[in-house]
């Protein structure tokens, strides 16, 4: 968010959820994805997860730092051991190696972490913990770019483009 409103870019793209709070820093387009918090695990502990995610969870759990899955972890799992990572790659390995026991992040990176990790036994957790719209993010003012950025997510929308990106890089997934 940084780099955009310092005009070291022009648009932020990478699985940014619209939250009240960024709201008041940075423009959005129109969603192009609802998504929302999900879990990835060891293949062998799937079975804890059944009927749903603990109130308390079991072992640690690993989360992205300072994202909208770090805050979920916090707020509704507050008594879990929780341990932040700065990348995704590190968690899955951190999973893979049994220092943690659960990743908690975006259901778009969950369900890619899931198929790229597929041979190393790792599982998406097919269970919505929240639910975030997905958008692009631009700089407050630019009202003419988040007007042409709005017409290429409806056109996007319409003519499958999101869809076949979607499919080409997740396992699983809309």
């Amino acid at each position: 968010i940084e780099g955009l409103n310092d005009g070291k870019t022009d648009i932020i793209m990478s699985s940014m959820s619209m939250t009240t709070a960024r709201r008041y820093v940075i423009n959005f387009s129109d969603p192009y994805l609802m998504v929302g918090q999900m879990g990835l695990v060891r293949r062998v502990d799937l079975n804890k997860y059944l009927f749903g995610f603990p109130p308390n969870l079991p072992g640690t759990t690993g989360v992205l730092k300072g994202t909208t899955g770090d805050f979920l972890v916090q707020r509704e799992f507050p008594k879990s051991k929780r341990k932040a990572f700065t990348s995704a790659t590190d968690a899955a390995e951190a999973l893979k190696k049994k220092k943690i026991d659960l990743f908690i992040s975006d259901s778009t990176l969950i369900w890619y972490l899931a198929g790229t990790h597929a041979t190393d036994d790792l599982s998406a957790v097919q269970i919505v913990l929240s639910e975030e719209p997905l958008a692009w993010g631009v700089r407050k003012g630019d009202d003419a770019f988040l007007g042409a950025v709005n017409a290429f997510v409806k056109k996007a929308r319409a003519d499958g483009t999101f869809n076949r990106v979607f499919q080409r890089w997740t396992a699983v997934g809309p």
